[in-house]
């Protein structure tokens, strides 16, 4: 998968679990690693990760709940993304999902 959509210019990125299995997704040249499912995973987890592997783009992805607070906490932990899950679109109001989309974003922006 790595080799074709290398081949298209396209971008490549594989979930993983371990140690091994990150650093081999990157070896193959993967744009970013989705650590998944990260709700079973944690925050510390991740953070363990970054120790041998501080250069590797890594999402947290699967089960993340889509509050202020658990975002902060994965993006302390090194994560270079996070991918929120069906739990966001909780709603069928637009005001209140743009109101939550609008907090979210705004905790996760760095300080300028």
């Amino acid at each position: 998968m790595a080799a074709i959509c290398r081949s298209h210019d396209l971008a490549w990125l594989p979930g993983a679990q371990t140690l091994n299995e990150v650093y081999a997704a990157h070896q193959l040249g993967a744009t970013l690693v989705k650590l998944y499912p990260s709700a079973y995973l944690t925050p510390a987890y991740l953070a363990i990760l970054r120790g041998p592997l501080p250069h590797v783009p890594l999402m947290a992805t699967g089960g993340i709940q889509p509050t202020v607070e658990t975002m902060a906490e994965w993006q302390t932990a090194g994560a270079t993304c996070v991918g929120l899950d069906a739990r966001l679109l909780d709603t069928t109001e637009p005001a209140k999902l743009t109101a939550q989309l609008q907090e979210l974003l705004a905790a996760l922006r760095p300080a300028q």
